[in-house]
């Protein structure tokens, strides 16, 4: 709550900026009278500042702490939390082109002065495309994005895979936060769809529910009727550690998916092996380097070696690959949730806590992936991170 009230006062300036060049190009555009435009433009920056002025007028009262008051469970905030972060998306992204449009004179200043009346009305036009564009795309997109669910399919290249590995599919989901901002039908879809790929076995790297226990008991009965034919198994998210009064691990082991903690352990796949590093990566409760020295030196190996985590760090990646896993399958950050362009390029608060904020790559011989999640984090939107899950085909390595 502190970075929205943060952010507040600089998106505010930004806003009041466009809608002063929307209300001036309008006018000069269409020749609309101040008293026709003026009433929309003030309508819409009281909607985008909404939100941040009532957590200021909770702050200021000290009736309760902000992050008591935007509590998972306060759905009455989801519409101006979602204005809100509308207005954030065109503050940013749009201010820099619109100041483009009007700075670009100067380089060409003697031109801009020799035919400024003709000038200005192209730069009019610009700015008006300009804001139109935007906003009717930052809609789509938002739209787009926030009910959407890809399935991402993935070729996993692997050296030396026996041929009963071969062609072995591996699903990934991770990060479905049930609570207020998503539905247990919303998981039933993910895991649906997750299905129709046909994988053979399924991770879910964890933060199951946003706040509170009362969806965690339905959220292990909705995944224990979706378990591929060679199961699901699971890691803890740091969501989950603050659920202290039911036992996760046992809600989610009666419905036959194992959920365990900074261990090793053989998965039979015919007969192959698969070797699976469950960690848990939260601050509170993070295995010590011993602890890691000790699983990532375990002997003998599987056939293809997969470390399960809940949240990525650069250290942990860097140590798996040093130590030769071949996948590395982790979530937490949403792919970013929020992800702005800001004159091409690309920025999200989850960046700044790491590298390895979404997507698949390589780290030497270890795949990678940081999958987007299904739910949402305080903001029930997404913007080009669309919530999805990961399809792993094992192959042979061609050298």
């Amino acid at each position: 709550m502190r970075f929205t009230l943060t952010l507040f006062p600089f998106v505010t300036i930004a806003q009041i900026y466009i809608g002063r060049l929307l209300f001036t190009t309008l006018q000069n555009i269409f020749g609309v009278s101040k008293q026709a435009i003026f009433p929309y433009l003030g309508m819409a920056l009281i909607l985008f500042m909404i939100f941040p002025l009532i957590l200021l007028l909770v702050k200021a009262l000290n009736e309760t702490k902000l992050e008591d008051f935007h509590s998972p469970k306060n759905k009455t905030l989801n519409l101006p939390i979602t204005f809100f972060w509308i207005g954030v998306t065109l503050a940013v992204e749009l201010t820099p082109w619109l100041a483009l449009a009007q700075l670009i004179k100067y380089p060409f200043y003697p031109l801009y002065m020799h035919f400024s009346t003709l000038w200005h009305l192209i730069q009019d036009r610009v700015i008006f495309t300009l804001i139109s564009f935007y906003t009717i795309y930052v809609a789509l997109r938002m739209t787009h994005d926030t009910f959407y669910i890809r399935v991402k399919r993935l070729s996993a290249p692997i050296e030396k895979l026996s041929p009963q590995l071969a062609g072995l599919k591996i699903a990934h989901i991770s990060d479905s936060l049930i609570g207020a901002h998503c539905s247990l039908r919303r998981l039933e879809h993910l895991l649906k769809k997750t299905l129709r790929a046909n994988p053979d076995i399924m991770f879910f790297t964890g933060d199951f529910v946003e706040d509170g226990v009362d969806k965690i008991e339905k959220v292990a009965q909705l995944c224990g009727k979706f378990r591929p034919r060679f199961g699901m198994y699971a890691c803890v998210g740091e969501r989950d550690h603050r659920i202290r009064t039911i036992n996760v691990a046992k809600l989610f082991h009666e419905q036959k998916i194992p959920i365990w903690k900074n261990q090793n352990k053989f998965i039979r796949i015919g007969s192959d092996n698969l070797m699976v590093t469950f960690l848990n990566n939260h601050p509170k409760d993070r295995a010590g380097l011993d602890k890691l020295n000790y699983l990532m030196g375990q002997q003998p190996r599987g056939s293809v070696d997969i470390l399960v985590t809940h949240q990525p760090s650069e250290s942990l990646v860097d140590l798996a690959a040093e130590r030769g896993y071949h996948l590395f399958l982790c979530g937490h950050t949403l792919g970013g949730q929020m992800v702005f362009r800001i004159l091409g390029f690309t920025f999200c608060a989850a960046k700044l806590e790491t590298p390895f904020f979404r997507g698949s790559g390589r780290v030497g011989k270890l795949l990678i992936n940081v999958s987007n999640g299904l739910g949402f984090a305080q903001t029930p939107i997404r913007l080009r991170s669309p919530a999805e899950t990961t399809i792993f085909t094992l192959q042979p390595q061609d050298h």
